[in-house]
């Protein structure tokens, strides 16, 4: 009786003693931020289609503009140039007229400034430290290779540092219609073909603190493809709506 009784609570012991270390094992998940699905809007191809047209009946904008360069030149490598951001104003008019500038950030001093007529573009270089040795009006056409003035620009020696010489690097990189091409939207063509489709995307929201439970938030969009055909008659992505 005596040694019944004995196994029965050494068992209970070692039972009791493996339920420990097996909790010991669980780990309570607590709540985990994720982002949040905004609202998302159902709509049609021939839907999206009218939105291009709308888009497409405008015929001047005047805006201000945040811009942030990216140099891709070294992709193939694994690797970016970025540069410091700038603030811009443009002036874009149908069909490919624009005037723009580009403004040192905070002391808002032009560092250059931008026209074209849609084949033909002139570029100032207003701000190169004070020495002027390194000020530029450079006239020529939206298609041609200017890569001789970028590489001029990247060893110039300029007085006023850095932040400068990156701006007016990435200046020497724009072309008149990466913005006119962009802003004003040209209308939908009856020959192309247009496929819709759908993605979802995660992106940060600014209004929020960077420590915000609600800062990333995950946005639905249509894209709207336009299928152009080629020399070939094969059919290519000419332009993607988002």
């Amino acid at each position: 009786m005596f040694n019944r009784s004995y196994r029965v609570e050494t068992a209970i012991v070692f039972i009791i003693f493996g339920v420990g270390l097996f909790a010991g094992c669980i780990k309570v998940k607590g709540p985990q931020d994720t982002a949040v699905l905004l609202k998302t809007e159902d709509a049609t191809r021939e839907q999206l289609m009218s939105e291009v047209t709308r888009f497409a009946s405008v015929n001047s904008i005047h805006a201000k503009m945040y811009l942030k360069f990216e140099d891709n030149s070294f992709a193939e490598f694994g690797s970016k140039e970025v540069y410091r951001s700038a603030d811009g104003d443009v002036v874009v008019q149908r069909p490919s007229k624009i005037y723009m500038r580009i403004q040192v950030p905070v002391i808002k001093t032009d560092v250059a400034q931008m026209t074209s007529d849609g084949t033909k573009f002139c570029v100032a270089i207003l701000q190169d430290g004070g020495s002027g040795k390194y000020k530029k009006f450079v006239v020529g056409t939206n298609n041609a290779d200017y890569s001789k003035l970028q590489k001029e620009m990247k060893s110039a020696d300029l007085d006023n540092g850095k932040v400068l010489k990156e701006s007016v690097n990435a200046f020497a990189n724009l072309r008149p219609q990466h913005f006119t091409d962009a802003v004003l939207v040209r209308p939908i063509d009856p020959s192309d073909l247009y496929t819709q489709s759908t993605i979802f995307q995660i992106e940060e929201d600014p209004t929020h603190s960077k420590g915000s439970p609600i800062r990333k938030v995950m946005r639905g969009y249509y894209l709207l493809d336009e299928y152009a055909k080629d020399a070939s008659g094969n059919p290519e992505i000419s332009r993607r709506f988002w």
